[in-house]
């Protein structure tokens, strides 16, 4: 969280769900239990979600200026 605060981003954390069923699981299809591996410890892990902060966009040209 700190390096995209200090990168420029705002930062949005939120918990993880701690619903079994997963729509966007990268398993197979008929396997969609993919948060499984997080049972007992969702607590531990947050979803990131980042954006630029106001005023601190850059044109494509300034990324690695």
């Amino acid at each position: 969280m700190e390096l995209y605060q200090e990168a420029g981003f705002e930062v949005h954390l939120e918990p993880l769900t701690t619903e079994p069923v997963c729509e966007s699981c990268a398993g197979p299809e008929d396997d969609k239990e993919c948060r499984i591996c997080f049972e007992g410890v969702e607590e531990q892990y947050k979803i990131i979600f980042t954006r630029p902060r106001e005023g601190n966009s850059k044109s494509e040209g300034d990324l690695f200026d």
